[in-house]
C-alpha cells in the first residue's frame, strides 16, 4: 500500500498543484512562442494543443498511481484535463469538431490509469503499474519514432500502444477514434473487473 505520508490529503494537493501548475507552464510557453526545436512551426502558439496533449499524457503516467490515489483528486484531474485543453486550443484554432476526440481520447486514457490507481493494492503491485503506464508512454513513443525515422515503410502498429502517438494521430484525424481507443478501453474495463473482485465481501463459512 501507499504510505501514510504519500496517501496524506497534503501529498494529493501537492500533486494536483504540480498537475495544474505544468499545464500552465506549458501554456505560458505557446503563447510566448517560445520555440521547442531550431525549425519549429511558426506561429509556435499553433502547436499548444500538441504540446499539452503530451504533456498531460506523460504527467499522468509518470505520476502514477499517486497523482490518482483518490477518487477526489481523479476527479479532479478528469475535470481540469479537458477544460485546459480547450484553453489551448484557444491558441492552436482547432475546429472544435478536431478538438473534441482528442479531449475524449485523453478522458478515457485517465481514466484507465484512475480506475488501476484504485485496483492496485500492493506497494508492488503499484510499482508495476508505474512501470507499464510509463513504458507504454514513453517507450512505446520513443520506439514508434525509431521505427519511423528507420523503417518508415514498416506497419504503424506502434500508434496504436502509444497514448501520446494515438492522442496526435486522433488530433490530426489520420484515423477514427474508436481504432485508437480500444487499448485504454480495454486496460479500463480490467481494471474494473480487478477493482470490483477486489472489493467483493469474503464468503463466511
Amino acid at each position: 500500500m501507499i504510505s501514510r505520508d504519500l496517501a496524506s490529503p497534503t501529498y494529493s494537493v501537492r500533486l494536483l498543484a504540480f498537475w495544474m501548475i505544468a499545464q500552465v507552464a506549458t501554456l505560458a510557453l505557446a503563447a510566448g512562442r517560445f520555440p521547442l526545436s531550431a525549425h519549429f512551426f511558426e506561429p509556435a502558439e499553433r502547436m499548444a494543443v500538441e504540446e499539452l496533449l503530451v504533456l498531460q499524457l506523460l504527467v499522468a503516467s509518470l505520476a502514477f498511481p499517486l497523482l490518482l490515489q483518490t477518487i477526489y483528486s481523479a476527479l479532479a484531474v478528469l475535470v481540469t484535463a479537458p477544460a485546459m485543453l480547450l484553453v489551448a486550443n484557444a491558441l492552436s484554432r482547432y475546429p472544435i469538431g478536431s478538438v473534441l476526440p482528442a479531449v475524449a481520447y485523453v478522458e478515457l486514457v485517465i481514466l484507465a490509469l484512475a480506475t488501476w490507481a484504485q485496483a492496485l493494492q500492493s506497494l508492488r503491485g503499484q510499482v508495476i503499474g508505474l512501470c507499464v503506464a510509463s513504458g507504454l508512454t514513453v517507450f512505446a513513443t520513443v520506439l514508434w519514432y525509431l521505427s519511423r525515422e528507420y523503417r518508415p515503410e514498416s506497419n504503424d502498429w506502434l500508434q496504436y500502444v502509444s497514448p501520446i502517438v494515438a492522442a496526435l494521430r486522433v488530433l490530426d484525424q489520420s484515423g477514427k477514434i474508436w481504432a485508437f481507443a480500444v487499448i485504454p478501453l480495454a486496460i479500463w474495463l480490467v481494471g474494473v473487473i480487478v477493482l470490483l473482485a477486489h472489493r467483493r465481501p469474503a464468503r463466511t463459512p
